[in-house]
């Protein structure tokens, strides 16, 4: 998996009290894709608001204009447009948001598994250990792979052993963390907010956004009834992305110390996992 030059470079970083990059490469990409979301997101919703001052400036543009077909068109479809902004606008970008938090879920599922593929990839001594050591693997299909899609290979089959999909809120990642001993304790608002953010994305994607009796069951706090639409706003989805960002960082740093780092956690973690010294 590693070359005896790399493993060389690993052990003197960890004499130095150094952190090995391969260590922190999914997170500084995780880092990176969550800024671009941000951006794109901010971007739509700025062009969405420009679309509510198209009808007068089409107006205004056409004025001296001859009324044809074509130009009626124009107007209806600008005017339409309008419309569907005006609906965006008044629930708060509730789709935007919604969205953007499917994606801050599925990007922090993301960062777990690569954070284990790549411990297996740089630490193949962790395969002689459990769970590793006790799972079959279908030959064919893994002897054709290459050392990463191995890794990944590998992961997936954890992820099951240890019923990830099925466990709820930050065990869905503890659980797969704990096979590399990576594992640890998370802040209460961090666990909650996490767990809430799971409910909501299944019920976004499950149930186009209808609340059914497991959310209203297990979010009681989000105040829901049976049927009700679960409409992500702004102040929700900062949040949710807030909380995504402190377990992100709360990773960093326990790979940090699994590498002999000295971390003082700060008594409010922040924004940003924090990769460099």
């Amino acid at each position: 998996m590693n070359n005896p030059e790399e493993s060389v470079a690993e052990r003197q970083a960890q004499r130095r009290g150094g952190v090995p990059p391969w260590s922190l490469k999914a997170a500084k990409e995780f880092l990176e894709h969550f800024e671009v979301m941000d951006e794109v997101l901010h971007l739509c919703v700025c062009g969405i608001g420009v679309l509510t001052g198209m009808p007068g400036m089409a107006v205004a543009l056409t004025k001296d204009t001859a009324e044809t077909e074509e130009t009626k068109k124009q107007l209806a479809r600008v005017e339409s447009l309008c419309r569907l902004a005006q609906r965006e606008i008044s629930s708060n970008f509730a789709i935007l948001h919604g969205q953007a938090s499917i994606s801050s879920w599925n990007d922090l599922e993301s960062l777990v598994k690569d954070i284990v593929s790549d411990w297996l990839c740089n630490r193949p001594e962790t395969l002689h250990q459990l769970p590793w050591i006790n799972f079959k693997v279908r030959v064919g299909d893994y002897e054709s792979l290459d050392v990463e899609q191995r890794a990944a290979y590998l992961v997936e089959l954890a992820d099951q052993n240890v019923a990830g999909p099925l466990k709820q809120g930050v065990n869905r990642f503890e659980k797969l963390l704990e096979t590399i001993g990576l594992s640890g304790s998370v802040a209460d608002d961090v666990r909650q907010t996490l767990f809430e953010l799971q409910q909501v994305r299944n019920v976004i994607v499950d149930s186009r956004g209808i609340a059914d009796q497991k959310i209203c069951r297990s979010c009681r706090w989000l105040n829901l009834k049976l049927g009700d639409h679960v409409l992500i706003d702004h102040v929700t989805h900062a949040r949710y992305r807030g909380a995504v960002c402190e377990y992100a960082t709360e990773l960093v740093y326990r790979i940090r110390e699994a590498f002999g780092d000295v971390v003082t956690r700060p008594s409010s973690s922040p924004k940003e996992p924090p990769l460099h010294k």
